[in-house]
């Protein structure tokens, strides 16, 4: 019996800027991950790699890393001029979304199911 594994096209998002058409397409492909690897020490296919990634040195790396697959042009100093620092909790969502494909949905299902609160009784 063979087994076939079937793959998709690496997903990507769009950061866009105010006032200015361009828009830079994100990728968290291999090369993005080894690319955060070599700059953190990350290992963000890890749930725990996500884990106090700080604002001002390894979050821009990792944004800088997922550029490079579209927008191979953008230099680091680039993302920390451009990047607004507002949009790292949205930006660290889709990423952490696109890594775990449906995991945080399915947190969500969990901490709003019934049975996800103990019961609690009153004397």
């Amino acid at each position: 019996m063979e087994n076939i594994i079937q793959s998709i096209t690496t997903p990507t998002f769009q950061i866009a800027f105010d006032g200015q058409t361009k828009a830079w397409t994100l990728c968290l492909d291999y090369r993005a991950l080894a690319k955060i690897e070599e700059l953190t020490g990350r290992d963000l296919k890890k749930i725990e790699g996500w884990k106090n990634i700080s604002s001002g040195k390894e979050f821009p790396q990792i944004i800088w890393a997922c550029l490079h697959r579209y927008s191979p042009a953008v230099t680091l100093e680039d993302v920390l001029d451009f990047l607004n620092p507002q949009a790292q909790r949205l930006l660290s969502d889709a990423l952490f979304e696109l890594t775990f494909p449906g995991l945080v949905e399915s947190m969500k299902e969990e901490s709003t199911s019934p049975n996800a609160t103990p019961a609690v009784t009153t004397p």
